[in-house]
């Protein structure tokens, strides 16, 4: 990861076990159900605009139109249908899945006499290779985009190819929601996609990032939450307490809103920017060729 090595995360376990320490009263009554803080952590996370979630790359089959999304999806970037497969044995990799520039003999002539905007892609310039166990390897020689329907797009990425698909040409629609996505003329067959994965590590453990300056914007925003249902569920008075955590978490959000100038959390807006314009970059013409 190049410069960000130096920046620190810690797991959602991790964090809730540094705010059951100062809570102490209430984890000890077993009063903490650590998976209704969950959706707390995510928020923190989207209000200070962290977007260093990982980027994956899956096959996934299409069953009577349905395609299950996998666990960790939290916004689409490419969407392709698969087509031609061809199966071999190859060194299984590390990736289950790759989109790859193939070089086209159809466009490769043209392109040697055209330049910038002119030179073509056609649907045999890239390939999507999917890698399965026992070495096996398939690779889909043609790959169709699909369009959206305007629901899908609160959950696609801001540099979604999909989204540029407005006209009726395109013979496929898609409908993404949180778990399911719905293909429209397709039952049974297989689709690419390329996705931002929610903040989470390898073992799928939510992760916050490990910084002074925000650590306690993430603890208090938990105690607020644990008190507020501590007070909808129990008879004891906790509305003191509330307010003096509401005090504190309000302060702590201006300290974590104001540390955007410092070189670590420049860093990880840049370095996820950028993560984002490559992707972008590499398969714009791609698209073009519709």
């Amino acid at each position: 990861m190049g410069k960000l090595d130096h920046i620190k995360y810690i797991t959602f376990d991790q964090l809730m076990s540094s705010v059951e320490s100062d809570m102490e009263s209430y984890a000890d009554d077993n009063m903490v159900d650590r998976s209704k803080y969950i959706k707390t952590v995510r928020k923190v996370n989207s209000d200070l605009g962290i977007k260093i979630n990982a980027e994956k790359e899956v096959v996934l089959d299409i069953k009577n139109n349905r395609i299950e999304l996998p666990d960790d999806f939290e916004y689409l970037q490419l969407a392709l249908l698969c087509q031609e497969p061809v199966q071999y044995l190859v060194t299984r990799s590390a990736e289950p899945a790759k989109l790859v520039q193939h070089h086209c003999p159809t466009c490769a002539g043209y392109n040697e006499h055209s330049f910038g905007t002119q030179a073509r892609v056609c649907g045999e310039c890239y390939k999507i290779y999917e890698y399965q166990p026992m070495d096996l390897t398939i690779s889909y020689n043609k790959s169709l985009p699909v369009k959206l329907t305007k629901k899908s797009y609160k959950y696609c990425s801001t540099n979604c190819l999909n989204t540029m698909y407005t006209s009726d040409k395109y013979k496929y629609t898609l409908d993404v929601n949180e778990r399911i996505m719905t293909l429209d003329g397709i039952k049974e067959g297989k689709i690419y996609i390329s996705y931002v994965t929610d903040m989470v590590n390898d073992n799928g453990d939510l992760l916050v990032v490990d910084h002074p300056l925000l650590t306690d914007f993430y603890e208090y925003s938990i105690k607020e939450r644990m008190l507020e249902n501590y007070l909808m569920n129990n008879d004891a008075d906790v509305s003191q307490k509330l307010r003096y955590i509401k005090e504190q978490k309000n302060e702590a959000r201006v300290i974590a809103m104001n540390i955007t100038d410092t070189p670590e959390y420049t860093e990880i807006l840049e370095y996820a920017n950028a993560k984002r314009h490559n992707f972008y970059n590499k398969y714009y013409k791609m698209f073009e060729r519709y």
